[in-house]
């Protein structure tokens, strides 16, 4: 089973960086260590880390484009659901509008390879896009894909997942405003850095948004997910405007945070259409 979460955040300090912490919350003996793949110039720097702390800590003080980390194998818990990871890995993309990013203008040696060069016009039409839009906020978002082995159903493991996220967010991560979803799918459902994969796209916030929008998700969603959480009046509306088809659940540390379960006997197109004030306006959605 593949767990797909999406955390995003609006804050466009380097601070923002800090969300990959949530991560720490799932193991309760030892830390968070693997392997690092940071887009930088066009370059993919490769290196270890034994602290999940201490890695966010450093990259905070750098400016980059993307960032994957290959976590060791290791047994996570989500509420009282314990599974081990066949393969657990994240990827954080800074936007280009957060102090993380390391705009085009500034790199060097974008002409050594052919490689360097597509990445650099990659990167440099994120840019262009967003002036061409007069935007000037964009969320940074984490991706996490965890293949974990259980014999709990999906939707048992949605549930812990939520309890799991409740209790996750305390005080320190109020300033980042977190807010995302989470989707389940098979070993099609995967990440990586520089990569688009197909399987995730119809699931995937930023690949189903306009840019005129990007500045108001948080606000909204962008759709309705299995597992949706982020500021308690956005959800608190969802959870009323869905009535018996949503649970919800206040997050025990953080001041604004809450979680919405929608079941799987939810309609999704009448729910859709029942919770369209928190959702993004189809117009403002790619075609």
């Amino acid at each position: 089973m593949n767990l797909y979460f999406q955390f995003f955040t609006q804050n466009q300090t380097s601070e923002s960086v800090e969300i990959v912490r949530i991560l720490e919350s799932l193991v309760r003996k030892g830390s968070l260590g693997g392997r690092s793949k940071v887009s930088v110039h066009g370059e993919t720097r490769r290196s270890t880390f034994k602290s999940l702390e201490v890695f966010a800590a450093k990259i905070a003080e750098k400016r980059f484009n993307q960032f994957e980390l290959i976590f060791d194998p290791v047994q996570v818990h989500f509420g009282n659901i314990v599974a081990d990871t066949r393969s657990f890995n994240c990827v954080f993309s800074p936007s280009p509008t957060c102090a993380l990013w390391l705009p085009t203008r500034e790199w060097r040696g974008t002409d050594v390879t052919r490689t360097s060069r597509n990445k650099y016009m990659t990167v440099q039409n994120k840019e262009q896009v967003l002036r061409a839009h007069h935007v000037t906020k964009e969320p940074s978002v984490l991706e996490v894909v965890l293949a974990i082995d259980t014999k709990s159903s999906p939707d048992t493991v949605l549930d812990a997942c939520a309890d799991w996220l409740a209790g996750a967010l305390t005080k320190d991560f109020d300033k980042f405003h977190i807010f995302g979803c989470c989707d389940i799918g098979g070993p099609e459902v995967r990440i990586e850095i520089e990569v688009r994969t197909i399987a995730v796209w119809d699931i995937q916030v930023m690949a189903n948004v306009k840019p005129p929008a990007y500045p108001i998700l948080g606000d909204r969603f962008e759709a309705l997910h299995p597992l949706m959480f982020g500021a308690k009046r956005v959800c608190q509306g969802i959870n009323k405007a869905l009535e018996k088809d949503a649970s919800l659940t206040s997050a025990s540390g953080a001041r604004d945070f809450a979680v919405l379960r929608l079941p799987p006997t939810c309609d999704k197109e009448s729910a859709m259409i029942r919770a369209a004030k928190w959702l993004i306006n189809p117009a403002d959605k790619t075609g």
